[in-house]
């Protein structure tokens, strides 16, 4: 599968704005019974960076593109996630909120909490 890049615009004063879009392929295999799927993960993410830290802000956004059936509506699951970084030498931890957007998600989940841990050789 190709690498997928995201559109990367950076500011001299440090604002970030990345745009990406990629697709998922999802097989059944062994006994498992099934149809592929194909899914489209697209998302807009806007922040400040500089080699010491970054904070941010995004809309993700996945689709279901091999269902014929439903709406967009239907077929779709959107999320906002909050985050930041900072660096410490090679290391650089980090934590992210997501939002669901969406109310069907939303009533199984009303946020999530993740921690990252980036390191740079």
């Amino acid at each position: 599968m190709p690498h997928f890049r995201p559109f990367l615009l950076r500011s001299p004063s440090h604002y970030g704005l990345r745009v990406a879009v990629r697709p998922s392929f999802v097989a059944p295999v062994g006994n498992n019974s099934g149809d592929s799927e194909l899914f489209l993960d697209y998302g807009i993410q806007g922040g400040y960076e500089t080699e010491r830290a970054s904070f941010g802000m995004a809309f993700n956004g996945r689709a279901l593109v091999t269902e014929s059936g439903g709406s967009i509506g239907e077929r779709t699951v959107h999320e906002l996630g909050l985050g930041g970084s900072m660096t410490f030498g090679r290391f650089r931890p980090g934590v992210i909120v997501r939002l669901p957007l969406d109310d069907e998600l939303s009533q199984a989940l009303n946020y999530s909490v993740g921690l990252r841990l980036e390191v740079v050789f």
